[in-house]
Protein backbone atom coordinates (compact mmCIF):
# COMPACT_ATOMS: atom_id res chain seq x y z
CA UNK A 1 0.00 0.00 0.00
CA UNK A 2 1.37 3.72 -1.26
CA UNK A 3 0.65 6.85 0.22
CA UNK A 4 -2.23 8.37 -1.18
CA UNK A 5 -3.98 5.15 -1.68
CA UNK A 6 -6.87 4.20 -0.09
CA UNK A 7 -8.35 0.81 0.56
CA UNK A 8 -11.90 0.46 1.00
CA UNK A 9 -13.99 -2.17 3.00
CA UNK A 10 -17.40 -2.13 3.98
CA UNK A 11 -19.39 -4.20 6.77
CA UNK A 12 -23.12 -4.70 7.57
CA UNK A 13 -24.73 -6.60 10.57
CA UNK A 14 -28.39 -8.03 11.63
CA UNK A 15 -27.54 -6.48 15.00
CA UNK A 16 -27.24 -3.15 16.62
CA UNK A 17 -24.01 -3.01 18.30
CA UNK A 18 -20.89 -0.78 18.96
CA UNK A 19 -17.89 -1.78 16.68
CA UNK A 20 -14.30 -0.58 17.29
CA UNK A 21 -11.60 -0.97 14.34
CA UNK A 22 -8.38 -0.94 14.49
CA UNK A 23 -5.08 -1.79 12.94
CA UNK A 24 -1.84 -3.08 13.62
CA UNK A 25 1.15 -3.47 11.42
CA UNK A 26 4.35 -2.04 9.36
CA UNK A 27 3.25 1.30 8.45
CA UNK A 28 1.44 4.50 9.76
CA UNK A 29 -2.60 4.52 8.93
CA UNK A 30 -5.31 6.47 9.07
CA UNK A 31 -8.91 5.31 8.68
CA UNK A 32 -12.20 7.14 8.12
CA UNK A 33 -15.34 5.16 8.81
CA UNK A 34 -19.03 6.26 6.74
CA UNK A 35 -22.55 4.97 6.77
CA UNK A 36 -24.72 4.25 4.00
CA UNK A 37 -25.75 8.10 3.36
CA UNK A 38 -21.84 8.96 2.79
CA UNK A 39 -22.15 10.52 6.39
CA UNK A 40 -18.62 10.47 7.99
CA UNK A 41 -19.34 8.83 10.94
CA UNK A 42 -15.62 9.12 13.14
CA UNK A 43 -11.80 8.93 11.98
CA UNK A 44 -8.46 8.43 13.72
CA UNK A 45 -4.61 8.74 12.74
CA UNK A 46 -2.54 8.19 15.66
CA UNK A 47 -4.15 6.18 18.94
CA UNK A 48 -3.83 8.02 21.99
CA UNK A 49 -2.57 5.85 24.97
CA UNK A 50 -4.88 7.20 27.64
CA UNK A 51 -8.08 6.47 25.28
CA UNK A 52 -9.49 3.14 24.88
CA UNK A 53 -8.47 2.71 21.55
CA UNK A 54 -4.49 1.58 23.68
CA UNK A 55 -6.87 -1.50 24.75
CA UNK A 56 -6.79 -3.18 21.04
CA UNK A 57 -3.44 -0.91 19.70
CA UNK A 58 -0.97 1.68 20.16
CA UNK A 59 1.22 4.45 18.95
CA UNK A 60 1.05 4.95 14.84
CA UNK A 61 -2.00 2.74 14.44
CA UNK A 62 -5.91 3.28 14.26
CA UNK A 63 -8.74 2.98 16.42
CA UNK A 64 -12.40 3.95 15.70
CA UNK A 65 -15.29 3.25 17.78
CA UNK A 66 -18.90 3.40 16.36
CA UNK A 67 -22.48 3.03 16.41
CA UNK A 68 -23.61 0.31 13.71
CA UNK A 69 -27.30 0.17 13.55
CA UNK A 70 -28.76 -2.52 12.12
CA UNK A 71 -28.96 -4.01 8.87
CA UNK A 72 -27.32 -0.76 7.18
CA UNK A 73 -23.76 -1.13 5.91
CA UNK A 74 -20.54 1.19 6.63
CA UNK A 75 -17.85 1.37 4.94
CA UNK A 76 -14.49 2.78 6.02
CA UNK A 77 -11.49 3.99 3.76
CA UNK A 78 -7.72 2.95 5.21
CA UNK A 79 -4.87 4.75 3.91
CA UNK A 80 -1.14 5.23 5.28
CA UNK A 81 -0.74 8.98 6.72
CA UNK A 82 3.01 9.46 5.53
CA UNK A 83 4.09 9.59 2.18
CA UNK A 84 6.64 6.60 1.02
CA UNK A 85 4.94 4.58 4.01
CA UNK A 86 4.96 1.14 2.56
CA UNK A 87 4.12 -2.65 3.89
CA UNK A 88 1.76 -4.71 5.74
CA UNK A 89 -1.13 -3.62 8.39
CA UNK A 90 -3.68 -6.19 9.96
CA UNK A 91 -7.03 -4.46 9.98
CA UNK A 92 -9.54 -5.94 13.15
CA UNK A 93 -13.22 -5.04 13.94
CA UNK A 94 -14.73 -6.41 17.02
CA UNK A 95 -18.05 -5.91 18.47
CA UNK A 96 -17.24 -3.11 21.32
CA UNK A 97 -20.43 -2.81 23.90
CA UNK A 98 -18.93 -1.76 27.34
CA UNK A 99 -19.55 -0.65 30.52
CA UNK A 100 -16.48 0.26 32.96
CA UNK A 101 -19.00 0.27 35.93
CA UNK A 102 -19.91 -2.45 38.71
CA UNK A 103 -22.12 -4.41 36.92
CA UNK A 104 -24.03 -4.83 39.70
CA UNK A 105 -24.55 -0.79 40.59
CA UNK A 106 -26.09 -0.49 36.55
CA UNK A 107 -29.21 -2.99 37.62
CA UNK A 108 -32.20 -2.49 39.35
CA UNK A 109 -33.37 -6.00 40.26
CA UNK A 110 -36.79 -5.38 38.71
CA UNK A 111 -38.30 -5.03 35.49
CA UNK A 112 -41.50 -4.50 33.77
CA UNK A 113 -41.11 -7.21 31.30
CA UNK A 114 -43.35 -9.84 31.16
CA UNK A 115 -43.10 -13.03 28.54
CA UNK A 116 -40.52 -10.70 26.74
CA UNK A 117 -43.20 -8.11 26.42
CA UNK A 118 -44.20 -4.67 28.20
CA UNK A 119 -47.04 -3.11 27.10
CA UNK A 120 -47.82 0.31 27.62
CA UNK A 121 -51.03 2.75 27.69
CA UNK A 122 -49.70 6.39 26.80
CA UNK A 123 -51.87 9.55 28.60
CA UNK A 124 -49.45 12.05 27.11
CA UNK A 125 -48.75 13.99 24.15
CA UNK A 126 -45.63 12.70 23.62
CA UNK A 127 -47.01 9.69 21.30
CA UNK A 128 -43.85 10.70 18.46
CA UNK A 129 -40.70 10.55 21.05
CA UNK A 130 -42.04 7.31 22.63
CA UNK A 131 -42.51 5.05 19.84
CA UNK A 132 -39.01 5.93 18.28
CA UNK A 133 -37.85 5.80 22.04
CA UNK A 134 -39.24 2.46 22.16
CA UNK A 135 -38.22 1.19 18.61
CA UNK A 136 -34.09 2.04 20.16
CA UNK A 137 -34.77 -0.62 22.26
CA UNK A 138 -36.59 -2.59 20.08
CA UNK A 139 -33.93 -2.81 17.50
CA UNK A 140 -32.13 -4.84 20.69
CA UNK A 141 -34.61 -8.34 20.10
CA UNK A 142 -35.06 -9.70 22.90
CA UNK A 143 -37.51 -7.08 24.84
CA UNK A 144 -40.02 -5.30 22.92
CA UNK A 145 -42.13 -2.20 23.97
CA UNK A 146 -45.30 -2.12 22.77
CA UNK A 147 -48.61 0.30 22.86
CA UNK A 148 -50.96 -1.63 24.36
CA UNK A 149 -53.71 -3.18 21.91
CA UNK A 150 -56.74 -4.43 22.09
CA UNK A 151 -56.51 -7.63 24.39
CA UNK A 152 -53.31 -6.89 25.82
CA UNK A 153 -52.99 -6.32 29.29
CA UNK A 154 -51.30 -3.15 30.53
CA UNK A 155 -47.88 -2.89 32.15
CA UNK A 156 -47.10 0.47 32.32
CA UNK A 157 -48.57 4.07 32.20
CA UNK A 158 -47.14 6.78 30.18
CA UNK A 159 -48.37 10.04 32.16
CA UNK A 160 -47.90 13.79 32.15
CA UNK A 161 -47.20 16.48 35.10
CA UNK A 162 -46.34 19.93 35.42
CA UNK A 163 -44.11 21.18 38.28
CA UNK A 164 -41.42 23.56 37.84
CA UNK A 165 -39.42 22.39 41.23
CA UNK A 166 -39.28 18.79 40.26
CA UNK A 167 -37.56 17.03 38.27
CA UNK A 168 -37.79 15.96 34.59
CA UNK A 169 -38.97 12.62 34.65
CA UNK A 170 -39.22 9.63 36.75
CA UNK A 171 -40.56 5.82 36.73
CA UNK A 172 -42.43 4.40 39.83
CA UNK A 173 -43.60 0.55 40.46
CA UNK A 174 -46.70 0.59 42.79
CA UNK A 175 -47.56 -2.17 44.72
CA UNK A 176 -50.96 -2.06 43.00
CA UNK A 177 -51.17 0.29 40.38
CA UNK A 178 -47.96 -1.44 38.77
CA UNK A 179 -44.97 0.16 36.68
CA UNK A 180 -45.27 4.46 35.69
CA UNK A 181 -43.83 6.67 33.43
CA UNK A 182 -44.10 10.14 34.45
CA UNK A 183 -42.76 13.70 32.38
CA UNK A 184 -42.59 16.88 33.91
CA UNK A 185 -44.01 18.79 30.55
CA UNK A 186 -42.43 22.46 32.48
CA UNK A 187 -39.43 20.92 31.17
CA UNK A 188 -40.59 19.03 28.03
CA UNK A 189 -41.86 22.16 26.65
CA UNK A 190 -38.48 23.82 26.14
CA UNK A 191 -36.65 20.75 25.12
CA UNK A 192 -35.49 20.58 21.70
CA UNK A 193 -36.42 17.03 20.15
CA UNK A 194 -33.02 14.82 21.04
CA UNK A 195 -33.39 15.78 24.62
CA UNK A 196 -37.12 14.55 25.22
CA UNK A 197 -35.92 11.22 23.25
CA UNK A 198 -32.99 10.44 25.67
CA UNK A 199 -35.08 10.86 28.43
CA UNK A 200 -37.83 8.52 27.04
CA UNK A 201 -35.24 6.37 26.39
CA UNK A 202 -33.93 6.83 29.63
CA UNK A 203 -37.17 6.20 31.68
CA UNK A 204 -37.98 2.86 29.28
CA UNK A 205 -34.00 1.65 30.41
CA UNK A 206 -35.50 1.33 34.02
CA UNK A 207 -38.54 -0.51 32.93
CA UNK A 208 -36.55 -2.64 31.55
CA UNK A 209 -34.11 -3.52 34.66
CA UNK A 210 -31.54 -1.03 34.36
CA UNK A 211 -30.59 1.76 37.17
CA UNK A 212 -28.95 4.83 36.89
CA UNK A 213 -25.61 4.76 35.01
CA UNK A 214 -24.01 7.36 37.74
CA UNK A 215 -23.16 7.45 41.51
CA UNK A 216 -21.03 9.18 44.20
CA UNK A 217 -18.02 6.47 43.01
CA UNK A 218 -18.99 4.96 39.71
CA UNK A 219 -19.95 6.81 36.49
CA UNK A 220 -20.50 5.60 32.64
CA UNK A 221 -19.69 7.97 29.59
CA UNK A 222 -21.73 10.31 28.94
CA UNK A 223 -22.91 9.00 25.77
CA UNK A 224 -25.31 6.55 27.25
CA UNK A 225 -28.59 7.21 27.91
CA UNK A 226 -28.96 5.66 31.25
CA UNK A 227 -26.76 8.46 32.57
CA UNK A 228 -28.92 11.09 34.64
CA UNK A 229 -29.31 14.54 32.70
CA UNK A 230 -30.95 16.40 29.94
CA UNK A 231 -28.80 15.90 27.18
CA UNK A 232 -28.99 15.54 23.23
CA UNK A 233 -29.24 12.09 22.56
CA UNK A 234 -30.88 10.05 20.21
CA UNK A 235 -28.85 7.07 20.10
CA UNK A 236 -27.99 4.11 22.67
CA UNK A 237 -24.59 4.15 23.91
CA UNK A 238 -21.62 1.39 24.51
CA UNK A 239 -22.86 0.52 28.19
CA UNK A 240 -26.62 0.85 27.33
CA UNK A 241 -25.90 -1.90 24.78
CA UNK A 242 -23.72 -3.85 27.09
CA UNK A 243 -26.18 -3.95 30.46
CA UNK A 244 -29.01 -5.12 28.06
CA UNK A 245 -27.53 -7.47 26.79
CA UNK A 246 -26.54 -8.84 30.27
CA UNK A 247 -29.53 -8.85 31.34
CA UNK A 248 -31.47 -10.05 28.18
CA UNK A 249 -28.90 -12.11 25.72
Amino acid sequence: MWYGETHYFKIKRDTLDYLAISSMGGFDPKVMVYDDFYTLVDRNDDVDPNSRGAIYTSGKNFYCQFYADRDRYYYFGVKPALSGATGTTTIRCVIDNFHVSDYSKLVSGINAVKNGRIYYKDYTNLSYYISIGAAQWNKLGQVQIRHRGAGDRTDLTLNLFYDKDSIVAYTSKHWLKGWSIWYNDYYFQDMVMSERLKTVMHEFGHTLGMAEFSGWDYCESYDNVMVQGIRSISKLGPADIAVYRKLWG
